[in-house]
């Protein structure tokens, strides 16, 4: 199932049980008290931050002819060690002889095929580097390498985490705030409901996108890095948000509908006629 037809399913079958139909997301998204990175980051490189690029596997494009550099120089670390999983059509150097300390970018070419007896190839290689910052705390990051025609970006820039002081949110349709925590339970939503399988391709890229973003990436950089689309990541965000106001009308709805139910008087248990004081009819006596 591709991102289309998900997104046809996430906005078209989620009633909820409310006969609520969601409509088509407007998507924006606000933006976190402090200032991004990004402001260091030249627009031809993507950025991530250095926590999401240990946690995550970060995509790296390389296309033919061109050089695409990994640069650590923003995160005050050396590159101390790389290996590269499919040496075939892929290599690297760096600016700086790796060990020295000196170290702070690779630059990647694709090249055309090589056969090395007994090596192994993959159409999607990873790319291990191992950096070491001042204090000598070493640090691994793996990076997933693909050969494409065409690239994006010229690199990938890993850059120092930010504290901000509140979690980044979207601002989803009918002007409502939506977190992580609610893009999470739409998707188990969606899976527990049928709307999208455990094995559909973009429950995985969502639960990227949700690491990513929880480790420093801002919710447009995760959505780019995991391909997922912010449509995706809205309409989830509803569906779990439509949820949570079901559950709340629940109580109002059982007790307007007990009220209705209720004996228009109430009339005290002794004071209320039963079958057999309905035939009683009293004597009457008259004084002669």
């Amino acid at each position: 199932m591709n991102q289309n037809t998900i997104i046809s399913t996430f906005l078209g079958a989620a009633f909820l049980g409310t006969g609520m139909l969601l409509a088509s997301p407007q998507v924006s998204i606000a933006q976190p008290a402090s200032a991004s990175t990004n402001s260091l980051v030249p627009a031809a490189y993507r950025s991530v931050s250095d926590r999401a690029a240990r946690q995550t596997l970060s995509t790296v494009e390389i296309a033919p002819g061109r050089t695409t550099a990994i640069d650590f120089s923003h995160t005050n670390q050396a590159i101390a060690y790389v290996l590269l999983g499919d040496s075939s059509r892929i290599v690297y150097t760096a600016n700086a002889q790796l060990g020295s300390a000196q170290a702070k970018t690779l630059f990647l070419r694709q090249i055309q095929q090589l056969r090395f007896p007994g090596a192994t190839t993959a159409p999607v290689t990873t790319l291990s580097v191992q950096t070491i910052d001042p204090t000598g705390q070493q640090h691994l990051y793996t990076f997933n390498l693909v050969l494409t025609n065409r690239s994006q970006y010229v690199g990938l820039m890993v850059v120092a985490d930010t504290p901000t002081d509140r979690p980044e949110q979207l601002v989803v349709s009918r002007d409502r705030t939506a977190t992580l925590t609610d893009v999470e339970s739409g998707l188990a939503i969606a899976i527990r409901k049928g709307f999208t399988s455990r094995q559909d391709p973009v429950v995985e890229s969502v639960r990227q996108f949700l690491a990513l973003a929880r480790n420093g990436s801002t919710i447009k950089e995760a959505a780019n890095q995991a391909n997922v689309s912010l449509s995706v990541v809205t309409a989830l965000a509803e569906i779990a948000l439509d949820e949570r106001l079901v559950r709340s009308l629940r109580p109002v709805a059982n007790a307007t509908q007990s009220e209705m139910t209720k004996p228009k008087e109430t009339i005290a248990p002794d004071l209320h006629p039963t079958r057999q004081n309905a035939r009683f009819k009293p004597t009457i006596q008259v004084k002669q």
